[in-house]
């Protein structure tokens, strides 16, 4: 009998007692949640039960031992079937919750979750919520989350003193002591009997924030290339402009030096009338030059620069309608009429150029054409003419070039320029 055996037996057999009941504790705790059948439950409380009044009694003073007419073989007997029966259950059980739902499997699934959620009753209280929004509400709070309320408050309270960052931007996006950025979303959930629930949830949006400031940060870069690129590009239309007035003062100068070497010769030799006024023609040419020249020593940047310019190369300006000169919309119309005497002059020998400006819809549009050589095939815009297209093109306007059966060239520009730009 027990009280028959040695202390040590009687503390093992105890002991070994004592962890059998801690297995049937837990097989009762695993048969709630794997939805056990009841009868199983019941065999394990019926065992619980038997093992802790036997314990109980052998744990008491020899008396009550000695009172209980069981052999230790068969204590241990129980003693053993009992735990191995509670193992083998235990894992069966825990075999049935991988495979089958339980009353934590939801609860499980929503702690593998990438995002943070969390679920809140119509009181306030929280009715489901993955471990991912406990950490991210402690980093917020510093303390657990327990109602809506405190959510709320956390959600305000960003900033002032946590290291959570509200973006000021978007005010959903925070930006969390660990570098990563969660974006914060709020909606409801009615259930079939109308029952309101509250859906808090923070979605990992680290990477395309930081794609977004990345994209933010080329967008800028883009910008300060574009305005150079247009600086450089005015400046080429620029340099254009001053290489054609050079070429055609140029012109102009030699000119001067045919009409001097003429007068010249005329006073050195023997001429007849007719070579006489020819030089004296070529002199009268320079003169006129030297005379603009004068008159104007800073230039001038207008429709009377153009036509002295024209007049001194021998070319007579016919003008239908006016031109504005002021603003953006008089250079970029001023600066083709100049380009199409320049051109004017070196390819075709005209003597005459032909403007017509005409407005409407908010826009000028200039018809230029000149009664020089006919074009022998298509112009392919080039030099000045390329930069003219492109400098329309950034501000609206336009430009068409009609070669065949005579040259035209057709310019439109937004009256309103200067405020498009």
């Amino acid at each position: 009998m027990f009280y028959q055996i040695s202390t040590v037996h009687q503390t093992i057999l105890l002991t070994a007692m004592f962890l059998t009941t801690l297995l049937s504790v837990a097989l009762f705790f695993l048969s709630i949640s794997g939805r056990r059948s009841k009868p199983g439950i019941c065999v394990n409380i019926l065992l619980f039960i038997i093992l802790f009044l036997l314990e109980e009694t052998l744990s008491e003073e020899k008396g009550a031992a000695s009172g209980l007419p069981i052999p230790v073989w068969l204590l241990w007997c129980f003693t053993c079937c009992t735990a191995l029966w509670s193992i083998i259950s235990i894992i069966r059980c825990q075999r049935y919750l991988k495979s089958n739902l339980s009353l934590f499997s939801i609860k499980r699934a929503m702690d593998t979750l990438p995002v943070a959620v969390c679920f809140f009753s119509p009181t306030g209280g929280v009715k489901l919520c993955n471990m991912q929004m406990y950490d991210l509400f402690r980093s917020m709070a510093q303390c657990d989350l327990q109602s809506l309320g405190e959510f709320d408050e956390a959600i305000d309270g960003c900033g002032e003193n946590t290291g959570v960052i509200r973006e000021a931007s978007d005010r959903n996006t925070f930006i969390f002591p660990d570098g990563r950025v969660w974006y914060y979303s709020r909606g409801e959930i009615i259930t079939p009997d109308n029952v309101r629930y509250t859906e808090v949830l923070f979605t990992n949006v680290t990477e395309l924030y930081e794609k977004q400031q990345e994209l933010d940060r080329q967008s800028r870069e883009l910008k300060e290339i574009y305005r150079d690129i247009k600086r450089l590009s005015d400046n080429v239309l620029e340099m254009t402009r001053e290489k054609e007035i050079l070429t055609a003062k140029t012109r102009l100068h030699d000119q001067m030096g045919i009409g001097i070497t003429a007068v010249r010769k005329m006073l050195l030799s023997h001429h007849t009338s007719q070579e006489s006024a020819a030089a004296l023609e070529m002199w009268r040419k320079a003169i006129s030059v030297i005379k603009d020249d004068n008159r104007y020593p800073g230039g001038i940047d207008g429709a009377e620069d153009i036509i002295s310019d024209a007049a001194a190369v021998g070319i007579s300006v016919e003008m239908t309608g006016t031109i504005p000169t002021e603003g953006r919309t008089g250079r970029l119309l001023l600066l083709a009429v100049r380009e199409c005497l320049t051109n004017a002059a070196r390819h075709a020998d005209a003597s005459i150029l032909h403007i017509t400006s005409e407005r409407e819809e908010g826009a000028i549009t200039l018809h230029i054409t000149n009664n020089g050589k006919q074009p022998e095939g298509d112009i392919t815009p080039k030099g000045g003419l390329l930069n003219l297209r492109r400098q329309l093109a950034e501000c609206g306007g336009s430009m068409k070039i009609q070669s065949l059966p005579g040259f035209e060239l057709t310019v439109t520009v937004p009256e309103d320029l200067e405020d498009i730009l």
